[in-house]
């Protein structure tokens, strides 16, 4: 299972939904916001944790992939 973290009119986050579509990927989208201190420590998962991660990895941009077996 693929979580994608994305934004509302991210045009790389729908491109990569297109890709997964096509690819018959299963996924599962996640809010963005998540990832921006909006939520309480206490509400964020392992994946959300993950994510943050990568997020800063990839110099902020969006979208964010976590995969998980």
């Amino acid at each position: 299972m693929i979580y994608l973290y994305s934004k509302p009119n991210c045009p790389k986050c729908e491109a990569r939904y297109v890709e997964l579509d096509t690819q018959g990927v299963d996924y599962e989208v996640r809010d963005a916001r998540r990832l921006e201190g909006g939520l309480p420590v206490d509400d964020l998962d392992a994946i959300d944790r993950e994510a943050h991660v990568q997020l800063n990895m990839n110099n902020m941009e969006l979208p964010v992939e976590v995969q998980v077996d």
